[in-house]
């Protein structure tokens, strides 16, 4: 003998009911929520690297050009010693040559050249004597 299968039963639903559209929308609502927290701490993090990233940039620019600032600060200053050294020195012969030239023609004038002063060495002041007082006697009138 053959068994027999009965046919489930299925209860027939009625298409478009609005607790189905009520649940599809509590489900994208909360689907939309996950993905919008996770979008956002994605974004946050960007952000951070983003800053982090602008900040290593600017703080290599910012020492690199203070580098170059001082090397050119430094070079600047050894030059300009090196040309003030090398323009006295030309100044200081100009000069005594000019004086060496000139001191003929001025002697002929009546001008003579005048000699360097040597300068004495400052005296230090005398030392302070203590003050003495004195006392004013007055005589008794008699």
């Amino acid at each position: 003998m053959t068994r027999q299968v009965k046919a489930r039963r299925t209860t027939s639903r009625k298409p478009n009911q609005p607790r189905d559209f009520w649940l599809a929308g509590i489900g994208a609502a909360s689907l939309a929520r996950k993905q919008v927290v996770s979008s956002y701490s994605l974004l946050l993090d960007r952000a951070q690297d983003l800053r982090a990233q602008s900040r290593k940039a600017l703080v290599d620019t910012l020492g690199n050009t203070d580098d170059m600032l001082t090397n050119a600060r430094e070079t600047l200053l050894d030059r300009t010693a090196e040309a003030q050294a090398r323009a006295s020195k030309v100044i200081g012969q100009v000069r005594s040559a000019a004086e060496s030239a000139l001191a003929p023609v001025l002697a002929r004038f009546g001008f003579a050249t005048k000699a360097k002063r040597v300068r004495k060495p400052a005296r230090k002041p005398a030392a302070r004597r203590a003050a003495v007082k004195t006392s004013k006697v007055r005589r008794k009138a008699a």
